[in-house]
């Protein structure tokens, strides 16, 4: 210890200088670890807020003959799948159930018109997407039921068509088809396909028997797409087990997946 407080004494500058890289290298480890753990912290919670805690559901990639289909290349989901998923017995770690149909359409309003993602939900979808309505409302059960023709429009869609003013309760031609402005989301921010600022929302009865034309599978209307929401980010791989049997049945395919004619995506971030 003489020896080297002696030597410690003798290099001052020295040792000023490795306590400072002690002290900085230290610092920066500490400070890396905990900026790493934050944004990993931050980044869950808004893909969480998002509504990006989701499962999605596609028809397709079945093996067949050892070639594994596209996804989507096939109708096989319905209806009666979403009811299935939606039943607590038999899915417990799902929180909400959305299916969807959806397909690209011309819309017009007055002399604006916009070529939209057309996307046919029910109620549930707000939840499982986390969507919120900035004017009037999101489609409603009873509109559902009724086959109304309602569209809610995505934030980018309403500027588009009505750049002067509010369009809520104004007129738009889907397909040629007059739809009532019900409500309009709030923008999320996003871009391009896939975003809800580009698309618009009708009833799924209405897309499925009115616009698009869906084909009826064992007597249940097929849907394109079933978007499943976790019940929290630790049930992700329990889901999505849940899922994938539960469909297995209702589709009486082989329990160990050889078979599937579904895709279940699970949400990005999860390995």
């Amino acid at each position: 210890m003489r020896f080297a407080l002696s030597t410690l004494r003798a290099n001052p500058l020295r040792t000023l200088l490795t306590a400072l890289g002690v002290l900085i290298g230290v610092a920066s480890v500490v400070a890396l670890l905990a900026i790493g753990r934050g944004s990993q912290e931050s980044i869950t919670s808004q893909i969480t807020a998002n509504g990006a805690n989701l499962i999605t559901i596609r028809s397709g990639a079945a093996n067949s003959g050892g070639v594994r289909g596209a996804i989507g290349g096939s109708a096989t989901l319905t209806l009666d799948d979403a009811e299935a998923l939606a039943d607590p017995n038999r899915a417990p770690n799902l929180s909400a159930v959305s299916p969807e149909y959806g397909s690209f359409s011309q819309l017009v309003a007055g002399s604006n018109n916009v070529n939209a993602q057309v996307t046919g939900a029910t109620p549930a979808y707000a939840t499982v997407h986390n969507s919120s309505v900035a004017e009037g409302r999101f489609i409603s059960e009873s509109q559902q039921r009724g086959m109304e023709k309602v569209v809610v429009l995505g934030a980018s869609v309403a500027e588009t068509l009505f750049p002067d003013g509010s369009a809520l309760d104004q007129q738009v031609r889907i397909s040629g088809q007059q739809f009532r402005v019900v409500g309009v989301l709030e923008s999320s921010g996003g871009t391009g396909f896939g975003s809800a600022d580009d698309s618009v929302f009708v009833p799924l009865s209405t897309a499925q028997r009115v616009l698009f034309g869906a084909r009826a599978i064992g007597g249940s209307w097929s849907v394109s797409t079933i978007a499943v929401q976790v019940r929290d980010a630790e049930s992700v791989d329990a889901a999505l087990g849940e899922v994938e049997t539960v469909l297995r049945e209702e589709h009486d395919l082989p329990a160990d997946g050889s078979d599937d004619d579904f895709s279940a995506i699970k949400p990005a971030g999860y390995s």
